[in-house]
């Protein structure tokens, strides 16, 4: 498959399973770097800042090791422990490779992170969108 080729069916297949939601696809040298978030701008942000965006998920597309799709890292800010000092916890999805991936794949693949965020969205914080529109 072409860079540009997994460009086309990766934006496709997050806008099928998060309509209201964006990302974003950088390639380069042969690679090409995916990145999902839930918020449609930084509007929907807390303090209108795109890094607070409640989803962290990237994940890398590389031609040159056999035409693979790689997630990077996935995880939510949720609402800390009780009686813990932090400032937001985290819920993490073990990350996956796909092998030959295409539309169908990819689907099926952010369909299991919508499962897990519909799971875990009574503890996500500082939302500012409501999420039952997102997943």
């Amino acid at each position: 498959m072409s860079n540009e080729k997994f460009i086309e069916d990766v934006k496709s297949a997050w806008a099928e399973v998060f309509p209201n939601s964006r990302c974003s696809v950088r390639s380069f040298l042969g690679s090409a770097c995916f990145a999902g978030y839930l918020a449609k701008d930084s509007s929907e942000c807390a303090n209108r800042i795109p890094e607070n965006d409640p989803l962290r998920y990237a994940g890398w597309y590389r031609l040159e090791e056999g035409d693979v799709y790689k997630e990077d890292r996935i995880g939510l800010y949720v609402a800390p422990p009780p009686l813990s000092n932090l400032v937001y916890g985290s819920a993490k999805l073990r990350c996956k490779s796909i092998k030959q991936p295409d539309r169908t794949k990819l689907v099926k693949r952010f369909s299991e992170l919508r499962e897990f965020i519909r799971s875990e969205k009574d503890n996500l914080i500082h939302l500012h969108f409501n999420i039952n529109e997102k997943v």
